[in-house]
């Protein structure tokens, strides 16, 4: 009887994981307001920089 009772227990456990959402959604998506982007002009100038006093050491 267990070798019968077992398959049909496993098969229901991964029916009732399928049921489940993947994804739940409590509130609609809505964009910010303030616009945020990384700061290309400031890692720009730091790596310039750098880059300038490794070349500089460098040449010392």
């Amino acid at each position: 009887m267990l070798e019968f009772l077992l398959p049909v227990y496993e098969q229901a456990k991964f029916d009732e994981q399928k049921d489940i959402p993947v994804i739940l959604s409590i509130d609609k998506a809505v964009p910010s307001d303030k616009k945020v982007y990384p700061p290309r002009m400031v890692y720009a100038i730091l790596i310039s920089l750098f880059a300038t006093g490794m070349v500089a050491l460098l040449l010392l």
